[in-house]
């Protein structure tokens, strides 16, 4: 059957029409068509950069008239300034001068949803953690840094050190040519991680293990990832194409969410939403605003659901699917009562979800008001446990346990004194200025700014192949985690390269071994 199969060759022109045939890509080698699928920008022409600025600035001034009058001059002025600048990356690549994986672009949307636009709709700065509202000045302040950190990932990015250590790194080639072979394993990969993601839940195992099988349980996102990217370039046919939309993503989704945490079952979306926009090269904008509005609902109903399903709460011990079913009615009711004002009203919903969003630059206020005045810096202990990544605990039992969720919270007064279980986040750049204060905040994002252009340099070449193309879209996505400490970010990415390793090992050899006979 191999003899009859087609080959993956970037895209298709039954996907695509005569456009490919413009751009001769069905000419090309494999590789290179996908090179040049990735790079091509879509007409970006006076019409289009004229809706993409009077859309920004709709926004800035939307935000600047219409939100919470909570806002100091100083902290409108500098809050508005970092969402034009998170803007940037969009204009350059839908331009064509950033010529890799629209990764920036999303960087500047996650630094906007994070850092800038929740102060907008506050109706004042208080805290789970304080009654009082943090003085102006400091959230200022944090805003300033905000912007200076922003500016180091830039320049580490953009600039010239990147492409002068793009000469030391191995670029990867990962051509994986027969379709029947590729959608196979994304079946495959599909239908296991999401047993594996059911599994990991609901059986009792050690920490290595459960460590394990969380990492494992990852074939789905990859799966999906695939089916996804060969439906946007090849296609997939109709059985692949209803398992995927109707069974892979929405259950995925569901068990996700099942979980507690709103990242664990909006990742899926986000992977599938930075997959579409690395293909098509195009941003979707409406998605990513239902997204945005999605969350809004989502988030406030999750915390009643973790009361009733996290340690002590009366569904603790339930299935995934039972809790799963239990947060769809939640979410259902939520929404009911915001629309209907029954219980709560639309403006509580935004107020707890934008409340959730907005903690990092608060957060980042309060950690300006103690340091180094009450509490010192930190003097590099956050980056401590980066050491022990690389060693899996499966063979090294006793290896550290990552704390820094716990110690972060403790050490500022952010947790109760006598709660060991809740982590609070620790964001990069908030880590940066704890351990080193501004120094360390222009250093560590200039290091991660170098970091995320390496990442791009090395999938995203003339010999990558549709490989390259899934690895890198799914190593960028994990690296969109910016509220989470850097062991944790760079750990992840150190074995996210392994996992890649062995799915790249095994896809290629299921094509020698002729596996395609299963399609």
């Amino acid at each position: 059957m191999r003899g009859h199969e087609r080959e993956l060759s970037g895209a298709a022109s039954s996907v695509y029409g005569s456009s490919l045939t413009q751009r001769e890509v069905h000419t090309q080698q494999p590789a290179q068509s996908f090179y040049r699928l990735v790079i091509e920008p879509v007409h970006f022409g006076c019409r289009r950069r004229f809706g993409f600025a009077f859309g920004l600035a709709g926004l800035v001034l939307a935000l600047n008239l219409f939100g919470s009058a909570n806002l100091s001059l100083n902290e409108r002025l500098l809050a508005s300034l970092i969402i034009i600048v998170c803007a940037l990356p969009s204009w350059l690549w839908l331009a064509g001068n950033d010529l890799a994986l629209p990764f920036m672009p999303f960087m500047g949307m996650v630094f906007t949803v994070y850092y800038a636009a929740p102060l907008f709709l506050l109706r004042d700065y208080t805290t789970v953690w304080s009654r009082s509202p943090l003085p102006h000045t400091f959230v200022a302040r944090s805003l300033e840094l905000v912007l200076t950190g922003l500016l180091c990932i830039y320049a580490g990015y953009y600039g010239p050190v990147a492409v002068l250590l793009s000469t030391l790194i191995a670029r990867r080639q990962m051509a994986w040519r027969r379709i029947g072979n590729v959608k196979f394993n994304g079946l495959l990969f599909g239908t296991a991680g999401l047993l594996l993601f059911t599994g990991e839940r609901a059986l009792s195992l050690p920490l290595s293990f459960v460590q394990l099988l969380s990492f494992a349980s990852d074939l789905c996102l990859l799966g999906a990832c695939i089916l996804f990217a060969l439906q946007l370039t090849n296609g997939i046919g109709f059985a692949c194409g209803f398992f995927l939309w109707g069974v892979l993503v929405p259950v995925r989704l569901w068990l996700g969410l099942g979980t507690g945490l709103t990242s664990e079952g909006l990742i899926i979306a986000l992977l599938l939403i930075f997959t579409y926009a690395s293909v098509r090269h195009r941003l979707p904008w409406l998605i990513i605003i239902i997204g945005g509005l999605s969350f809004c609902v989502i988030r406030p109903a999750e915390q009643s659901f973790r009361g009733l399903t996290w340690r002590g709460g009366m569904m603790e011990n339930a299935t995934v699917a039972d809790k799963s079913v239990l947060l769809a009615g939640m979410i259902r009711e939520t929404l009911s009562e915001s629309i209907y004002g029954l219980d709560g009203t639309a403006d509580d919903m935004v107020q707890f979800s934008m409340r959730r969003l907005g903690t990092d630059t608060l957060t980042l206020a309060d950690v300006l008001h103690d340091t180094p005045r009450i509490v010192p810096y930190w003097n590099g202990a956050t980056y401590y446990p980066l050491l022990f990544k690389p060693l899996p605990r499966i063979l090294f039992p006793d290896k550290p346990e990552e704390v820094t969720g716990q110690a972060f919270g403790h050490r500022y007064g952010l947790l109760n004194q006598s709660n060991f279980e809740t982590s609070y986040n620790l964001p990069q750049l908030i880590e940066g200025y704890v351990n080193f204060g501004l120094p360390g905040v222009v250093l560590s994002m200039l290091l991660f700014g170098i970091l995320y252009r390496l990442v791009q340099l090395t999938f995203i070449h003339e010999n990558m192949g549709f490989g390259s193309l899934i690895s890198g879209i799914y190593l960028s996505v994990k690296l969109l985690q910016i509220e989470s400490a850097t062991s944790l970010v760079l750990g992840d990415v150190i074995w996210t390269l392994v996992f890649l390793s062995i799915v790249n090992l095994m896809i290629k050899w299921t094509e020698k071994a002729g596996s395609n006979s299963a399609i």
